[in-house]
């Protein structure tokens, strides 16, 4: 147990770690800001050995607020309540930790900070090489570029993050699917995609069965079950019918064609990255829940066949840590540099 507890505050997650424990908790942000203050503090109750709270987050570009330097000002302010006596410092793309003072003044620095908080501890995966970081979250993809232990992205907001392609809109749960493609094809037909929240990318995953069923999980865009069969339903709503319109092979057909198309995305995000950056990663590092996917489109397009390794974070860590990689991060950044 450690006395650094990082947290990665996001619009609709919240994660915490202390390094050796963690623990991700849904919370649709943008629907109760209210009550960011009482889920902050459940969180941090169930680390009661946590006296320094190293902190980032995504959250404030949720509407709920109107800019972003409310959206971090007021994260930052629920954070402090939640958090009573224990200390907060706030990581920024500076490559250290801000007080919460400093947080509020140098929000731009501080905003969406999370991915660069990982970057900075997976860059010891090789010291005085070149990593190259892609993690492969619920609902973005970050493509990093590392030399000698220092992140060296081309953009540091989001808003020059995905100019450059190191940020790519897209996850492997929450994405809606007409972001995806406009039309697929089935039994030599086109078909017009709705441009509607009707399905996600976890439904994809479900179809295709590469995740396990979450039959108590509502978090779906229909608020149905995180079912295969429920599933199938939202994927056929996207074409406007019902499941039993087509035959099950064609829905996972195509499935298959909205998964193509976000592989196709972000494979060329990163070859975006990699013929600026003009250098062969030495190490190449994988996290998020998408990770097995990340492997599919490195080895389609052969990737990294000039690295010497590639390490995956949830074989390192486990899937669980993995997943609140930042937080994980956040943790031993903390206690490296004993805040």
């Amino acid at each position: 147990m450690s006395e650094h507890l990082g947290l990665d505050i996001g619009g609709a997650h919240l994660k915490a770690s202390d390094g050796f424990t963690c623990r991700s908790v849904p919370f649709p942000l943008w629907k109760s800001p209210e009550k960011l203050t009482d889920e902050l503090r459940r969180l941090i109750g169930q680390f009661p050995q946590a006296r320094q709270i190293a902190a980032t987050m995504t959250g404030e570009l949720a509407d709920c607020f109107e800019s972003r330097a409310e959206g971090v000002r007021e994260i930052l302010s629920s954070l402090e309540e939640a958090a009573g006596s224990r200390a907060i410092r706030a990581w920024q793309t500076g490559g250290e930790f801000f007080t919460v003072a400093e947080a509020d003044e140098f929000f731009e620095l501080v905003a969406s900070a999370n991915w660069h908080a990982l970057a900075t501890w997976v860059g010891r995966a090789d010291p005085g090489g070149n990593v190259l970081l892609v993690d492969f979250g619920s609902t973005t993809t970050d493509v990093i570029p590392i030399e000698s232990e220092i992140p060296q992205p081309a953009g540091r907001t989001d808003l020059e993050r995905l100019t450059s392609r190191e940020l790519i809109y897209t996850g492997c749960r929450r994405t809606s699917l007409c972001s995806l493609c406009h039309e697929v094809e089935i039994d030599g037909r086109r078909y017009g995609v709705a441009a509607e929240h009707f399905a996600t990318t976890h439904d994809v995953a479900l179809v295709l069965e590469t995740v396990a069923e979450s039959p108590d999980s509502l978090d779906t865009a229909d608020g149905r079950p995180a079912d295969r069969e429920h599933a199938f339903a939202r994927l056929a709503r996207m074409l406007c019918t019902d499941k039993d319109a087509f035959e099950r092979t064609e829905w996972i057909r195509v499935a298959e064609q909205f998964q193509r198309a976000q592989e196709e995305r972000i494979g060329t995000a990163i070859e975006t990255v990699l013929n600026r950056w003009r250098c062969d990663p030495t190490v190449w590092v994988l996290a998020g829940e998408g990770e097995a996917i990340l492997r599919k489109v490195i080895d389609n397009r052969q990737l990294a066949q000039n690295s010497r390794e590639l390490v995956s974070l949830n074989e390192m860590l486990g899937a669980s840590h993995s997943q609140a990689a930042c937080a994980f991060a956040l943790s031993r950044l903390s206690e490296e540099r004993k805040l």
